[in-house]
């Protein structure tokens, strides 16, 4: 799984990165859910090509606190092929900028 894993973590991070860059300029975050990631991430600079989508789900969502939390949640076809494990990468940036924690959750 290492590979793969990395893959969404790294990720992640870069999504993580283009958010915490959009909230500067804008002052605001872009939310999408996994179903609209396909046209959320082109406008965060992001080519869909580049992720390992075929693994992984991702989404970003605003929490209660002001935070964005942005999730690679694993898709249930690559946890049964056992390409991935069934955890999910999460980082959390804070709305002063930066990621304030992240880690692999089940």
């Amino acid at each position: 799984f290492k590979p793969r894993r990395e893959r969404a973590q790294t990720a992640v991070m870069q999504l993580a990165a283009r958010e915490s860059a959009l909230r500067k300029a804008s002052g605001r975050y872009d939310v999408f859910a996994p179903a609209d990631a396909a046209l959320h991430l082109p406008k965060l600079g992001v080519n869909m090509q580049d992720l390992p989508s075929d693994d992984c789900l991702f989404e970003a969502s605003l929490m209660p606190n002001s935070h964005l939390r942005i999730r690679a949640l694993p898709r249930p076809e690559a946890v049964q092929d056992l390409r991935v494990g069934a955890q999910m990468f999460v980082a959390e940036l804070a709305p002063s900028g930066g990621v304030s924690q992240s880690g692999w959750y089940p």
